[in-house]
């Protein structure tokens, strides 16, 4: 029986950030694709299903935000659950994307462990929001 791994998307303008998310996915079997700007990682998601997306806030082109709104309304991925990392600066943003598009909060620096454990647990959609 074939067994296909399991993709992410990381988004991330970071490479630093971008390539220890990407071992750490790789260590629990992903299969990984990165994008430096949100438009680029738009397009991929709309090209691709992914079980876990990790999405950076203050991405070019297209902010996380933004990039979250487009992945539920436009792709209608509507049931994929999303992860936002979020800086912690009282900025309600992280708050409302949660409510909004049912997305889980993650501060802010994250240790990548963190995020490889929450895709292990949810093999869905991730967003990281800066």
């Amino acid at each position: 029986m074939y067994n296909r791994r399991r993709s992410v998307l990381i988004a991330e303008n970071d490479r630093a950030i971008a390539a220890a998310l990407r071992l750490h996915l790789e260590r629990e079997g992903f299969s990984v694709f990165v994008a430096h700007d949100g438009e680029q990682a738009a397009i991929l998601a709309a090209r691709q299903r992914f079980e876990l997306m990790v999405l950076n806030h203050n991405l070019p082109t297209m902010t996380g935000s933004e990039l979250c709104k487009h992945v539920r309304e436009d792709l209608q991925l509507t049931e994929v659950p999303i992860a936002i990392c979020a800086v912690p600066s009282g900025d309600a943003e992280a708050d409302y994307l949660s409510y909004q598009y049912g997305a889980s909060i993650f501060y802010k620096p994250i240790d990548p462990t963190t995020i490889a454990d929450f895709a292990r647990t949810r093999m869905t959609y991730l967003v990281a929001v800066n």
